[in-house]
C-alpha cells in the first residue's frame, strides 16, 4: 500500500467532541492551527456551564476554529 503525504491541510476537517474540557483543549487547538490545519470544529458535548471560558478561549482562535 502506498502512503500519500499530506500536502494541503485545508482539505481536512477536524471535529473535536469536548465534555467539560480543560486547558488541554486550548493547547490542542492551538497546536493544530500552528501545524496548518484550517477547519477545526469543537463540539460542546453537554458540558457544564463552568466550561464556557474554555470554549470561549478556543473560539478566539478564529479562521475556522469554532466552539
Amino acid at each position: 500500500m502506498q502512503m500519500h503525504s499530506v500536502e494541503r491541510l485545508d482539505d481536512y476537517v477536524i471535529l473535536i467532541p469536548a465534555y467539560n474540557p480543560d486547558q488541554a483543549l486550548v493547547t490542542l487547538v492551538r497546536e493544530l492551527k500552528e501545524e496548518g490545519f484550517v477547519h477545526l470544529f469543537v463540539v460542546n458535548d453537554g458540558s457544564a456551564e463552568t466550561s464556557r471560558p474554555i470554549f470561549d478561549e478556543v473560539g478566539k482562535w478564529g479562521d475556522g476554529a469554532r466552539a
